[in-house]
């Protein structure tokens, strides 16, 4: 996985979490769409400055949130937040590059604005396959391709690649929403042992 260095935590939040992502990240609306039970146990891949683990671990008063990230400075970020934050219900793990490590097994991997910094998807993704419990899902949620945003030096995979990597890695794919006006939010389920 590929990491954006910052240099403070206030740097990071500015660009991690600006003042209107709320208004297109519609965080209660996909929230609500993930259905999650109240033990569910989530970890949160890239976890970036925990905008979501956060989320999730109040969502999940009853459940377990692992928050994810293999950059130094993420997972410095998400320590300071967690102290903050006084959550008991989440951690923060850090992840090899490569997918590596043991933070299952879970209900849900759910991953935002990361899938495009990872390298070598397929294998990196079985991987985490491992360790989802059978039934449970992988939530991806990214920009959209777009050709001008690939052309300004931004990286950005296309949804029907997305699909092919993981159904490569073993992954069913099972649900697709569409209301988010900034990223495509897909949803994968684990069906067996690879």
């Amino acid at each position: 996985m590929s990491h954006h260095h910052f240099a403070n935590a206030e740097h990071m939040l500015a660009r991690l979490e600006p003042e209107d992502r709320a208004l297109w990240q519609k965080p209660s609306e996909v929230l609500a769409a993930l259905q999650l039970p109240d033990y569910s146990a989530v970890a949160d891949l890239g976890a970036g400055t925990g905008y979501f683990s956060v989320l999730l671990a109040k969502h999940l008063p009853k459940g377990r949130v692992v928050a994810l990230d293999a950059a130094p400075a993420m997972v410095q970020a998400l320590e300071q937040r967690l102290q903050r934050e006084k959550l008991t219900n989440m951690e923060v793990q850090t992840i090899a590059p490569n997918g590596g490590g043991d933070f299952g097994p879970v209900d849900m991997v759910f991953t935002v604005d990361a899938y495009h910094h990872i390298t070598q998807r397929t294998e990196y993704f079985s991987r985490i396959y491992s360790q989802l419990h059978n039934g449970g899902r992988l939530v991806v949620i990214d920009r959209f391709y777009r050709q001008e945003d690939v052309d300004a030096g931004k990286a950005r995979v296309a949804e029907t690649q997305v699909i092919q990597e993981l159904q490569e890695a073993g992954f069913l794919f099972s649900e697709q929403f569409t209301f988010l006006p900034l990223q495509y939010f897909l949803v994968f389920q684990k069906t067996g042992s690879v």
